[in-house]
């Protein structure tokens, strides 16, 4: 009998499951009468708003609300980012590790962790499969998203932090996305077109110039500032700005009060830099002032309060401050706060100061803590207060970011630090590399990235030439932080491998 010549039947290939991050997100688009769902802004890439709706007949105030849970391979790898710039998870889904010096948990206590958990903010990235998928914040505005990874599972929440939601209203929040690709740099360049759309972008060219805070620490003096200025003009002129660091007031909040290291005071100082032929920049921390300061005793009714009406110390809430303590935190809903801090900007730009290096902006967006306005969020409150320095400032001023929140930056910094305080050893040179890394793909696409000085004295040849690397790559500000009679022919060299690689 003749074999058959029956065709035989056709092999059905099984469908790829649908990965669970996606199927959750989707099913947030169904709103079911529900009082927290998603709203498709562009279909394409998955972008959604974040909305909240109010049933009652009062307002409201939602804290953290969860969104939905999604499970990861346990070998999936993953990347979440930190709220500030010294955290952040890395790892795989089965065992996410804290890869940045502080975690937002326990050091700062941005948010409380369980046992187990961990905290992820802002984007999550992992791949399934041969796709790389990006879960993240397009938008922050007013809230923030976060993540709490544990045995596999990652649960998605909106922190409301305690917003305004009126009654038999909606309340429309943060823009957030879910996107895939292939490639894991094709996805962070697309991600962060997304938010440079909404946010914009502060374009400005990198700066180069020296810091003192390396160099002479909070003992710096004003002779030793006027020296660096001289040295730069006869020995250094890659070197174009001036940044003078903490020290040169006398408390943390009494900036325009000289320390007696500055007898001429600052008019004197910025007179001297100028005839050097060099720009000035200055280090300003706007959102906090210590205990010790005049504008604490004369206005203690300008900062943030506790429960029992008194100003509350930074300590009792987050990390208390490296120095100059206690701390205390601005309260920027509070109209005399902000025509005090324009008035202190103003002042420095009349001095020709353009450049300004604000640091301990953390201690602005403190998540635990309420301000006068009670209806304002850390998020609005920190950004109102970027505005504010900036209204002070004026056009054409050049804003660096430093222990700031990341999100709530976005485009209100030209330049934003997203590395770790450099040391003169290897372990932090190597981590700070690691981390600026991990943060490439924003500079030019939503700041420009600042992986802190560059130190050449004091430190191991073969750290040199990564700090050069780390540097050139990520094509954001160049700064010494060396004594400049002491400071290598190297950093002559890397000056000019950065200016090559900023006209590239």
């Amino acid at each position: 009998m003749p074999a058959s010549t029956a065709n035989p039947s056709p092999q059905i290939t099984p469908a790829k499951p649908v990965p669970d991050i996606r199927l959750q997100y989707n099913r947030m688009l169904h709103e079911n009468f529900k009082h927290v769902f998603m709203r498709t802004v562009d279909d394409e890439y998955y972008v959604r708003i974040l909305v909240y709706r109010n049933i009652h007949y009062r307002e409201i105030h939602p804290e953290a609300v969860p969104l939905f849970s999604f499970t990861l391979p346990a070998d999936a790898p993953l990347y979440a980012e930190g709220y500030q710039m010294l955290s952040r998870i890395e790892g795989t889904g089965g065992s996410p590790v804290s890869a940045g010096r502080l975690s937002d948990d326990g050091d700062l206590h941005v948010l409380p962790a369980g046992t187990g958990e961990m905290l992820g903010f802002n984007y999550l990235v992992t791949r399934i499969g041969e796709l790389w998928y990006l879960l993240g914040a397009v938008s922050c505005l007013e809230t923030f998203i976060s993540f709490r990874i544990h045995s596999g599972q990652v649960d998605v929440i909106w922190q409301m932090d305690g917003c305004l939601v009126a009654p038999c209203s909606e309340f429309l929040g943060e823009k957030v996305c879910l996107i895939t690709s292939p490639s894991r740099d094709e996805l962070m360049e697309r991600y962060a077109r997304m938010i440079a759309g909404c946010h914009g972008v502060r374009r400005s060219s990198p700066k180069s110039g020296w810091c003192s805070w390396y160099a002479y620490g909070a003992g710096v003096t004003g002779d030793q500032v006027i020296r660096a200025a001289e040295l730069m003009r006869d020995q250094w002129p890659e070197l174009e700005y001036v940044q003078i660091d903490d020290g040169y007031q006398t408390h943390m909040g009494d900036w325009l009060t000289p320390s007696d290291k500055f007898p001429g005071g600052l008019e004197l100082l910025c007179s001297r830099i100028r005839d050097a032929g060099r720009k000035i920049g200055i280090w300003v921390a706007p959102f906090i002032a210590s205990g010790s300061s005049a504008v604490f005793r004369e206005h203690p009714d300008w900062f943030v309060c506790g429960r029992r009406k008194r100003p509350l110390a930074a300590g009792e809430v987050t990390y208390g401050g490296w120095r100059d303590g206690p701390w205390y935190m601005l309260d920027f809903s509070v109209s005399e706060v902000r025509d005090w801090i324009r008035s202190v900007f103003r002042h420095f730009r009349s001095l020709g100061i353009d450049y300004f290096k604000l640091d301990a902006l953390y201690w602005g967006a403190v998540p635990c803590v309420r301000y006068r306005d009670r209806s304002m969020t850390v998020v609005r409150h920190y950004r109102l207060g970027l505005e504010t320095v900036r209204e002070g400032a004026g056009d054409g001023c050049f804003i660096l970011g430093c222990n700031a929140p990341l999100w709530p930056s976005l485009g209100l910094v030209e330049a934003q630090r997203i590395t770790d305080d450099v040391e003169r050893n290897h372990g932090r040179i190597a981590s700070n590399a690691a981390e600026a890394a991990a943060r490439q793909w924003m500079s030019g696409r939503l700041w420009l990235n600042d992986p802190d000085c560059i130190v050449t004295t004091g430190v191991a040849p073969e750290d040199i030439d990564l700090q050069e690397r780390t540097a050139v790559s990520a094509r954001g500000p160049l700064i010494s932080g060396d004594p400049l009679d002491e400071a290598s022919p190297r950093l002559r060299e890397i000056a000019a491998a950065w200016r090559k690689a900023e006209h590239l």
